[in-house]
């Protein structure tokens, strides 16, 4: 069973950071295997630019696909990647993974045209079935994405940015590869919703082992972490829907309470999805694919707690 995850950027007080939204997709579903099947499929509708049918204003950034601001290790860095109003925290925070362990996969999925277009590679499964093998599919899109009002990228944003000749160039790569995933899948709305083991299959090919945190002990856990991080494959992991404040009577009701309480103490959202970083003095260190609002780190016991799934890429 594929569960999908998606909780947009924002910012909540501390108080009310598991308030849930009105926006769709908010809810970690269970997928049934034509909807999980489909998940890396091309869907109706793909093929249409997605700035055109998403509504509001654009605008074309002009920049580079790859620059190393201050801050990164490389050009190709976790901090380039920043999730806007648009429920894709699965990809998001797979892109982040990747960035972190093998920066080399990104800079060969996007390519740069010359023309004001780029190419980016995915990994599918042929006719949306895994035991039929995986094929790669190519997606060309513009630069021009959806703004906000103050004229900023309304979904993924943009990276760094050098100023040259006075013009201010942004880094690009992260927004396009959302937009190419928008375009393969017919639109943005249809990228709300998602599992990030999939999309780290989508970007780097190989496949992605899962498991819930729950069914191993605690020395269990972070030791899957730690070999995880030590061999360079990228993990994600997520948060179960938990409804602060709601249905807190009972036996289940006491279960949601105390996940809200834990959850409220270490900085963690719920339906949401995060990149795992490292393991340092027996903590777990995660990101947030919003980049910022990073959780605090914790015990593998309070991680047991706290998340529903792991997945760990071969890549």
């Amino acid at each position: 069973m594929h569960q999908a995850v998606t909780r947009e950027s924002q910012s909540l007080p501390r108080t009310a950071r598991h308030r849930p939204t009105s926006s769709p997709g908010k809810a970690l579903r269970g997928m049934d295997y034509a909807s999980g099947a489909a998940l890396l499929s091309p869907q109706a509708g793909a093929g249409k630019d997605p700035s055109e049918t998403a509504g509001g204003t654009s605008a074309r950034f002009e920049g580079d696909l790859f620059i190393q601001g201050r801050g990164d290790a490389a050009a190709i860095d976790p901090n380039d990647v920043r999730q806007g109003s648009l429920g894709d925290c699965y990809l998001l925070s797979a892109l982040r993974s990747v960035a972190r362990t093998d920066p080399q996969c990104i800079r060969d999925m996007v390519k740069d045209n010359g023309n004001g277009t780029y190419t980016v590679r995915f990994f599918l499964d042929r006719l949306g079935i895994s035991l039929l093998g995986r094929g790669t599919k190519e997606v060309t899109v513009s630069a021009v994405v959806p703004t906000t009002p103050k004229g900023s990228p309304r979904y993924a944003k943009t990276g760094d940015a050098l100023v040259v000749n006075g013009k201010t160039r942004f880094e690009l790569w992260a927004m396009i590869v959302e937009k190419a995933w928008a375009r393969l899948k017919g639109g943005y709305p249809q990228i709300a919703g998602g599992n990030p083991g999939q999309a780290m299959e989508a970007i780097t090919g190989k496949t992605s082992d899962s498991f819930r945190p729950s069914s191993r002990s605690a020395l269990d856990v972070l030791s899957a972490l730690e070999r995880a991080e030590k061999d360079r494959h990228p993990v994600t992991c997520f948060t179960p829907k938990v409804e602060a404040g709601a249905g807190t009577d009972g036996k289940h009701g006491k279960k949601k309470k105390a996940w809200n309480a834990l959850a409220d103490r270490l900085g963690v959202y719920a339906g949401h999805a995060y990149s795992f970083k490292s393991v340092k003095d027996g903590r777990i260190f995660l990101e947030n694919p919003w980049g910022y609002d990073h959780p605090t780190p914790m015990t593998a016991e309070e991680f047991r707690s706290l998340f529903v799934e792991v997945n760990i890429n071969r890549a």
